[in-house]
């Protein structure tokens, strides 16, 4: 079960955590979610180490399982769990003022939700502890069952180069347990299994895809932490030997974040912890990290032929309103553009499909994928699938841009990071 539920138990009487005065997380905070108390957990937002401000004090008998950024951009989308009995849960929403707002209640049959990830066609997928794979649409308020495996999933990531899903699957005994992987092909409905049970992968936490490779990251709740698996012979390698690595997330450097029950680190694809953060000697069990403002571009839409596919700009920098941005599409996100001010990296590789959507030659077809952002810094852009193109290609593509400042380094000041879409 995720989380060391187990380890939470014993935990049942807790020192309460000192944190600051509540206000609200800014561009590259972290976003914390803590399960020291079963019947409390907070969110908390740390600005840099050692510094925990309550965003939320969540909701009364439960605790946050999870957390990434909302669609949005600016809210953030949690589960949080019944601490008394675990057999039922909540999908929420948090706003960056606190406010929580409840989405969908998921009963004994789901229990609850480990870890999810943004569709392409902007519903979340969520990995169920009773082993569903969950689509949850946050427009409908509708929840449907995807697959069930019947073990424990818990952690989901999209294979950007094929547009599958892939979830790591965590059984509850013996422990430590194998982990293994299995794949979700939206196209098909089917599932397969796409690394068999593995010692290598015991007791393990979360998997987001590696942007620079193409290779997978899986945390562990076990020494090493940290593992790296070769999408193409599946081969793995320790990518970082600490234990107790309790979630994990990508950011718009291409780095990874691996919480564990009281700390954070931010450690690069070769294996280097270039920032830690330290909140000890606090009474803290972690089960989340996000990156804040870390979700530039969203998408919805079917991506189907003759239909629109909407695509939402969110700069997490205010300064950006008023600014030029520039969009584009690529077959493939290697090799990357280049790496940007701060550190942020445009994925998108310059291809024909690059070119011609930078250039603005189809503007029938690509339409707002130059302009101006808001007074919100926000911007809409679209694409207008031909109702010629032939159905069932499932072809992936990639959406990205930057938001254009003279003044900046490289005349960039943001990276609106890029996403996948299927087409369908």
């Amino acid at each position: 079960m995720k989380r060391f539920l187990q380890v939470i138990q014993v935990l049942s009487a807790v020192l309460l955590v000192q944190t600051a005065v509540r206000g609200q997380p800014t561009s590259g905070n972290l976003i914390l979610s803590d399960a020291s108390s079963f019947t409390g957990g907070p969110l908390f937002y740390s600005p840099s180490t050692g510094v925990l401000n309550t965003l939320t004090t969540g909701l009364p008998g439960y605790f946050p399982n999870s957390v990434t950024m909302n669609a949005d951009n600016s809210a953030l989308f949690v589960p949080f769990v019944e601490g008394t009995s675990l057999s039922k849960s909540y999908l929420a929403t948090v706003t960056s003022g606190g406010a929580v707002t409840t989405l969908k209640a998921l009963s004994s049959t789901f229990r609850f939700t480990n870890g999810h990830v943004l569709a392409p066609d902007g519903t979340f997928i969520n990995a169920g502890q009773m082993g569903h794979l969950l689509r949850f649409d946050p427009t409908s308020n509708q929840l449907t069952t995807l697959a069930n495996i019947g073990i424990p999933l818990n952690d989901v990531a999209l294979n950007r180069d094929i547009g599958t899903l892939l979830a790591v699957v965590f059984p509850p005994l013996p422990a430590p347990a194998p982990g293994s992987l299995i794949q979700f092909d939206p196209a098909s409905a089917s599932i397969s299994t796409f690394l068999a049970s593995s010692s290598l992968i015991s007791d393990p936490s979360g998997v987001v895809q590696d942007p620079t490779t193409g290779d997978y990251i899986v945390s562990r709740f076990q020494a090493p932490g940290l593992v790296r698996i070769d999408d193409t012979s599946l081969a793995v390698s320790t990518l970082w030997t600490g234990a107790k690595a309790n979630a994990l997330a990508l950011t718009p450097r291409n780095t990874f974040l691996v919480a564990t029950e009281t700390d954070v680190r931010e450690i690069t694809g070769g294996s280097a912890v270039i920032k830690t953060y330290t909140y000890s000697p606090r009474k803290l069990l972690f089960t989340g990290v996000e990156e804040y403002g870390s979700r530039r571009i969203t998408t919805s839409g079917p991506a189907t032929p003759g239909t629109t596919m909407t695509l939402t700009l969110s700069s997490p920098r205010p300064s950006d309103a008023g600014k030029i941005y520039v969009l584009g599409l690529s077959f493939s996100t290697r090799p990357a553009l280049g790496t940007f001010a701060g550190g942020e990296v445009l994925n998108l590789a310059a291809d024909t499909l690059l070119a011609v959507t930078v250039a603005n030659t189809l503007p029938a077809i690509f339409s707002g994928f130059q302009g101006a952002l808001d007074g919100q810094a926000r911007g809409q852009a679209a694409v207008h699938i031909p109702a010629a193109m032939p159905p069932g290609l499932n072809l992936p593509v990639h959406a990205g841009g930057v938001v254009l400042d003279p003044g900046a380094p490289g005349g960039v000041s943001t990276v609106l990071s890029s996403v996948t879409v299927v087409l369908r």
